[in-house]
């Protein structure tokens, strides 16, 4: 066993030897374009893209180098970052097959979540995405606005008792904001009670090892570009027993949270599974997508494993991400407390004329200040400030403006050989001054609204024309194409009804003698300012707010 681990280490080294001579030694079609010098012969300039404090960094390269400029990866690996609406809309939609994700993100996804949606490239990705598709419907969340207005209830009336005042008390809403995300994704998404309101969690403390999960996985940032070599050199039983020699107390801490994990999706998959062939109607979207595979041809129907994937995916790309947005926009409604009275004014009335009662998908959905404030929330401050792709084959990425080389010549399209990393800025695309206008660093949420007080939803267009590919109004925040978030409509509604059913019941201002930054991450994090090394906490002052006439 030891003999083998020996060999692979030196495989490993030999890999690293081949990647220093490929950065350093052999041209690259990047040589002439412009970028950041690298901070590191190792690292290159990774080590400030995946810092905590990487937000800044992100948001102004694009506007000192262009919307297409070159990066240095591990041992001198060139890769372009890239802005530019026209290339955006080559990588996520015209030539999305060339683009495909990173192999470091896939694999590292069927390790950790399975087969699902997240795992999959190509045809198998196409195969789950048209059978998934319908379950994230608008009638789908017409089915799931229930369980978000009970969960955001139950939510309020819990924090209501912690208060227990009228007077303005500090609270870190980070906690309060992550049990209603995971509590919502796991009642509306597969049927399952993290026990965040009271009762146990029911599956070997999943929502512990839910949140480990985030904090270990941002610590290997970095190792986790090495993946593809590993996967690349056995089978998983081999790779299994290089991971339990591996000195490593953070490896080990992943490997057993994935263990857990998947114990528990198994146990879910398999009740929501006899439920279902049991003739319940269940409308999870776990229970919805066993019944849409049960009704498919059987061509296009997903293996067991394909749809148990489905659970872990649900949770780790729904509840990070919407956890960020929630906290961002509590922030920023204590910044801007007349836009919050405004927004509360908003969702008290819409109450009012709906006697009182829950608002029903489509009526919460139209209300337009509401919805304006959801959209710049989700421009200004994507929780994801990056993705990558790699390309499948040589090609030539074109731009919707030229950028100069190193030498001063104007280059209109990128040439890019097979296997080369093209990270995609979302959060720089969605501060674009050409795209949004000079205040596009600026919160407005009357950017979204028309004259007649009704919202504007399509996509900006620059002086040229050109629009971002973007799913959801022409931002990037979801991406665009094949690959586009499919549970954006779903991430919609539960920020819709979190924050109107907050507001309904409770005013926030800033603390008192804190200062709150966000720190760079998998998903953006509130902290206390300049200490990223801290835990993830969102203080704010909340007073209970008396209702009368609802």
């Amino acid at each position: 066993m030891l003999h083998a681990f020996t060999l692979v280490v030196e495989a490993a080294v030999l890999y690293c030897v081949w990647l220093f001579i490929r950065g350093y030694v052999i041209p690259s079609t990047l040589r002439n374009i412009p970028g950041p010098k690298r901070a590191s012969l190792l690292t290159g300039n990774l080590s400030i893209m995946f810092s905590p404090q990487g937000i800044p960094w992100h948001l102004s390269m694009s506007r000192v180098f262009g919307k297409a400029f070159k990066i240095n990866g591990w041992f001198g690996d060139e890769q372009l970052y890239v802005t530019d609406p026209l290339a955006l809309h080559h990588i996520v939609i015209k030539d999305q097959h060339i683009y495909e994700e990173t192999s470091m993100f896939i694999h590292g996804n069927r390790m950790s979540f399975g087969h699902g949606l997240l795992g999959a490239l190509g045809d198998t990705h196409r195969k789950q995405r048209k059978i998934l598709n319908p379950v994230f419907s608008n009638a789908q969340m017409r089915n799931l606005a229930p369980i978000f207005y009970s969960l955001s209830q139950q939510l309020c009336d819990r924090l209501e008792r912690t208060i227990d005042t009228l007077e303005f008390t500090e609270v870190n809403m980070r906690p309060w904001l992550s049990k209603i995300s995971l509590e919502i994704i796991g009642e509306a998404g597969f049927g399952y009670s993290f026990g965040s309101f009271g009762g146990a969690d029911r599956g070997n403390n999943y929502r512990a090892h839910v949140k480990d999960y985030g904090r270990v996985i941002a610590s290997l940032a970095l190792p986790r570009f090495f993946l593809p070599f590993f996967t690349a050199i056995g089978s998983p039983g081999f790779l299994r027993m290089l991971l339990n020699l591996t000195p490593s107390r953070r490896l080990h801490k992943l490997r057993d949270i994935v263990d857990a994990m998947d114990k528990t999706c198994v146990g879910i998959y398999e009740d929501r599974k006899k439920e279902v062939g049991d003739g319940e109607d269940r409308q999870d979207i776990i229970s919805v997508l066993l019944r849409a595979n049960q009704a498919a041809e059987a061509k296009d129907r997903l293996s067991d494993e394909e749809l148990r994937g489905q659970i872990n995916t649900l949770v780790f790309a729904g509840s990070d991400t919407t956890l960020s947005a929630l906290s961002r926009v509590l922030h920023l409604l204590a910044l801007h407390p007349d836009v919050q009275s405004k927004l509360r004014a908003e969702v008290v009335q819409a109450r009012r004329d709906n006697a009182g009662d829950d608002l029903d998908y489509d009526v919460i959905a139209g209300l337009p200040y509401l919805d304006a404030i959801t959209r710049e929330t989700l421009r200004l401050h994507s929780p994801v400030t990056f993705l990558s792709r790699t390309t499948r084959a040589d090609i030539s990425l074109p731009l919707s403006k030229p950028i100069l080389s190193t030498s001063g010549h104007p280059i209109s399209a990128v040439p890019l050989k097979n296997n080369t990393n093209v990270i995609i800025g979302i959060a720089a695309a969605n501060r674009d001054k050409d795209m949004w206008g000079e205040d596009a660093d600026e919160w407005k949420p009357e950017r979204w609204l028309n004259e007649d007080g009704s919202v504007r939803v399509t996509a900006t267009k620059d002086a040229d024309g050109e629009r971002f590919p973007g799913v959801y109004s022409g931002m990037m925040t979801f991406l665009g194409g094949s690959r586009a978030c499919i549970g954006f409509k779903f991430s919609q509604l539960e920020f819709k009804v979190v924050v109107s059913m907050l507001l309904e019941r409770f005013e926030f201002q800033l603390p008192v003698g804190k200062e709150i930054g966000w720190r760079n991450s998998v998903v953006t994090a509130p902290i206390l300012k300049g200490e990223f090394d801290g835990a993830a906490q969102l203080p704010l002052m909340v007073r209970f707010i008396k209702r009368d006439g609802i």
